[in-house]
């Protein structure tokens, strides 16, 4: 997807002219250099479990798929007999459980995986978009 958004840009910079050939190379070299940046955004997300790009974004712009976490201690069935945190078998219990969540989220193919994924390509698509507009506007104003 994201080679074949930047040949797009650069065949448009070769067409009909509706992107400048250094929108284009800007758009190419911001992919890259925001590589390192993806990274560590991307395994922020997955360590933390929250969104880190897009949660900084206006939220009209930000389309966020944040599900809901199905194995937690409130939704163990045991209703708030293990919400007691004066009892060290439900404290306990409900740390086991919040435990098995997490690593169950953590999995790959899991919820957390593809959320730290998606913040990976987005960052890429967003510093790419920034400084392609970036260079638009700048050869617009001249």
């Amino acid at each position: 997807m994201m080679l074949s958004r930047t040949a797009d840009m650069h065949r448009a910079a070769f067409g009909n002219g509706s992107v400048s050939h250094k929108q284009a190379i800007g758009h190419t070299v911001a992919y890259m250099s925001a590589i390192p940046e993806a990274f560590v955004l991307m395994m922020r997300s997955l360590i933390t479990d929250v969104p880190q790009l897009t949660s900084k974004l206006d939220p009209k712009y930000a389309n966020e798929f944040k599900p809901n976490n199905a194995i937690v201690n409130t939704n163990s069935g045991f209703g708030e007999s293990i919400q007691d945190p004066k009892n060290f078998f439900t404290k306990t219990l409900a740390g086991t459980i919040n435990t098995i969540g997490k690593f169950v989220r953590g999995m790959p193919g899991s919820t957390r995986t593809m959320m730290a994924t998606d913040e990976f390509f987005k960052t890429l698509n967003y510093r790419a978009f920034v400084t392609k507009e970036a260079i638009a506007s700048a050869e617009q104003q001249g």
